[in-house]
């Protein structure tokens, strides 16, 4: 299924977008996105990611990137902002739904979360961009706030735990 069919499923059956009008609708290639927004992983498709985890507990993440247009998409990570209509919120909230793959903290809920030592990968869709406009303050518009742009990108996901630098998958 395409990017765009199964986001619009997805929001069908999401309490957080089902209000989602796909009128002002915007369909990019997620691999070019991230090589004019992230310089520095825009050439690799494989790389590591270290530091603490929220719990503050040591992480490695090896996380492998294949973008596709269609795919038995698993689930969508998605990001709304509220703002005055700047490009800048909306290239920021491209650039913070990106992070969430990129750094490999997103998962399908039905699979166990990264953690740990372990090998990530995503099959990544192309991105969606939704605009929506509420100029007379009726929908979701707040003060000078008059723009809602929600991101969404479908995601496969598979996990491996790496114990004593052998990988098994979980």
């Amino acid at each position: 299924m395409d990017s765009l069919d199964f986001c619009k499923k997805r929001a069908e059956i999401s309490p957080d977008l089902q209000d989602r009008t796909f009128d002002d609708v915007g369909v990019f290639d997620t691999a070019g996105l991230v090589e004019n927004l992230f310089e520095r992983i825009s050439a690799y498709k494989q790389y590591t990611v270290t530091g603490l985890d929220s719990m503050g507990n040591d992480l490695e993440r090896h996380v492998t990137l294949d973008y596709q247009k269609d795919a038995d998409w698993e689930y969508c990570t998605s990001l709304t902002s509220i703002h005055e209509g700047t490009m800048l919120f909306v290239q920021e909230t491209v650039a913070r739904c990106l992070q969430r793959f990129l750094s490999g903290d997103t998962y399908n809920v039905n699979k166990r979360p990264p953690d740990g030592k372990c090998n990530v990968k995503y099959t990544v869709g192309d991105t969606i961009v939704i605009s929506e406009y509420d100029l007379e303050h009726k929908k979701f518009a707040k003060d000078f706030k008059t723009m809602r742009t929600t991101v969404m990108i479908p995601l496969i996901y598979e996990y491996e735990e790496i114990i004593d630098g052998e990988e098994n998958e979980a």
